[in-house]
Parts: structure tokens; sequence; C-alpha cells
């Protein structure tokens, strides 16, 4: 995409770009049934016990691109993902599924589909 470098065509557990892939918890790598300080792995059951994994945890143990996919997939660290501002962005739906599609300089394109948040019970802050 330009100087955003090279995206995936999709999130991790989708097959196609509108679909929104799996639900990961940060820093965990499996999907669960409920999200909350008492099934979060990185702690030990509240937000006063939290472990320090890193704020930057592409290419990790930690990063569900990089175990699902292996090789050289990571997920965008925080300098990766602010390239997408360099490129034209723009709200739209792709399959009637709604996102943001940003165009880098040459034309390539990479479409975030946008599912919403899962607010998870117990989880004040």
């Amino acid at each position: 995409m330009g100087s955003a470098g090279k995206w995936a065509c999709c999130n991790v557990g989708a097959s196609a770009p509108w679909e929104y892939g799996g639900y990961y918890a940060w820093g965990e790598t499996e999907e669960k049934s409920t999200y909350g300080w008492t099934t979060y792995k990185h702690c030990d059951g509240s937000n006063t016990t939290l472990r320090d994994i890193g704020t930057d945890i592409a290419s990790t143990q930690y990063d569900v691109a990089h175990v699902k996919w292996q090789g050289n997939w990571q997920m965008p660290n925080y300098d990766q993902a602010k390239l997408l501002t360099q490129c034209s962005g723009e709200l739209t739906t792709l399959n009637n599924v709604p996102g943001r599609k940003y165009i880098g300089s040459n034309g390539n394109y990479i479409f975030l589909p946008a599912p919403g948040i899962i607010r998870p019970s117990g989880l004040d802050t």
C-alpha cells in the first residue's frame, strides 16, 4: 500500500476482507466465550494485577497474527498503523459491511471492517 507497507487481505480468522475475523484480547492468541478481568490471561483476575507484556507485541508470542499465520506475519505495530494516516481514507461498505477503506498513493487499498466493540462485563477501565 505504498508508504504504509504490505498488509494482509483480511483479519485473522477471516477469509475475505469484509469478514470480521476473530475477537482476541490484547496479547492473547485464542478466542474465548467470555471477556473480562477474570478470564484475561495476562492478569490475576483484576485490572490491578496486570502483567506488562509491552506495548509493541508484533512478532512475539503475544501477536495473534504471528502465532496463527507464522512466518513473517505480524500485527501492525503503532508506527506501521500510523502510516495509514498518509493514505486517503473513507467510510464505506463492502458487501454490506461497514468499515474504512484506506487507499495508498499507488492505488492499492485495504478495507478494515468495523464490527463494533464487545464490552466485557466487569471491565470498568
